[in-house]
């Protein structure tokens, strides 16, 4: 009996030593910091459900004016966490689709509105540019003028042209960042410069559908470029891989070790705006999402994913009741995003 338990004091003693083996291999192994998503991530719709949305928003256009296709989209988006996770590109759709009707930028532009991240404009700017004679001229003429402090809808307008300039130039990014820089100030020429790198990473057209052009763009492409280029680069990088590879968030985590020690902070900020767009409508979700990046850079997640959802909303009000709520363990984090939203644009 005694040998027996003998045996038996062995045999639990060898289970809990390659238990802690284990363990051990696995926190000291190179991924071993990358957690998992969550599995309540927003899906994605397929492109038939895609295009069953746009054709809703053709039809409410052709029989109002953008203002009704606004109030379905804001309606739809309260409950279907997939249409809200594509409201930003459906409202690319809608900008062109009123462009066609109207004929006119003023007119289309002027039922601009700020829902997702202002896609509505967006997409006019996209469309106006792509029937410009003179791009050149339209870069001129297309947004407000501005002090050197921009409002936020000014922004969006620079911003926009950076799609804008993409479209004209046939997803051209040396060009496009060279018509970006002859805007009349720096503010305008780092928005519009924004806007061509968001572009340039998109890889799903408006019409649901993976575009041939974008299929084989990386991270890999912000290496190549001139340094005062590169955090923009780098912040949209993650858009791509994650259009590719569905909620795998933990991949677009790894995918930002490519950026180097310089700017793999500002890659995860990229992954938490990202996933903040996909899920916007449950922010709790995208938070949950940050909290499995690698743990010295779950703060550059969070940051990036408030600072998307305040652009989401075109205003910090809805968004600073969540810093005592939803992004209560991360409050700091939380008020400093607005904070610095709120001292960056012109009221």
């Amino acid at each position: 009996m005694l040998r027996n338990k003998g045996i038996l004091l062995v045999s639990a003693a060898g289970v809990i030593f390659l238990v802690l083996i284990t363990s051990l291999a696995f926190l000291f192994s190179k991924d071993a910091t990358y957690g998992h998503a969550p599995v309540d991530a927003a899906e994605a719709l397929d492109h038939h459900e895609f295009e069953a949305q746009t054709t809703k928003l053709d039809e409410l256009l052709d029989e109002n004016d953008p203002r009704a296709s606004f109030d379905y989209l804001r309606a739809t988006i309260k409950n279907n966490a997939a249409v809200a996770r594509v409201c930003h590109p459906l409202l690319h759709h809608l900008g062109h689709a009123a462009y066609e009707k109207y004929k006119d930028f003023n007119t289309a532009v002027n039922y601009q509105d700020g829902l997702c991240n202002s896609g509505y404009t967006h997409g006019v700017i996209e469309a106006h540019f792509m029937a410009s004679d003179d791009i050149n001229v339209a870069l001129q003429t297309t947004c407000p003028s501005q002090d050197s402090k921009q409002t936020f809808q000014q922004w969006q307008c620079n911003h926009g042209m950076g799609h804008g300039v993409m479209y004209y130039t046939g997803k051209d990014l040396a060009q496009s960042l060279s018509l970006c820089e002859t805007l009349s100030t720096t503010e305008a020429s780092r928005s519009c410069i924004n806007g061509a790198f968001m572009e340039r990473f998109i890889i799903v057209s408006h019409s649901g559908m993976q575009t041939t052009e974008t299929s084989n763009i990386s991270i890999d492409l912000c290496g190549e470029q001139e340094e005062k280029y590169k955090s923009d680069c780098y912040t949209y990088a993650p858009t791509a891989y994650l259009e590719r590879h569905t909620n795998d968030y933990t991949g677009a985590f790894k995918d930002c070790k490519n950026a180097g020690d310089t700017y793999i902070s500002t890659c995860i900020y990229g992954v938490g705006g990202q996933a903040m767009k996909e899920n916007v409508t449950r922010p709790d979700v995208a938070m949950d999402i940050c909290k499995n990046a690698p743990q010295k850079y779950v703060n550059s997640c969070i940051s990036g994913a408030i600072a998307v959802l305040i652009n989401h909303h075109a205003t910090t009000l809805p968004v600073q009741p969540l810093c005592e709520t939803t992004f209560s363990e991360y409050k700091d984090i939380c008020k400093a995003r607005i904070k610095t939203w709120n001292d960056s644009y012109a009221s």
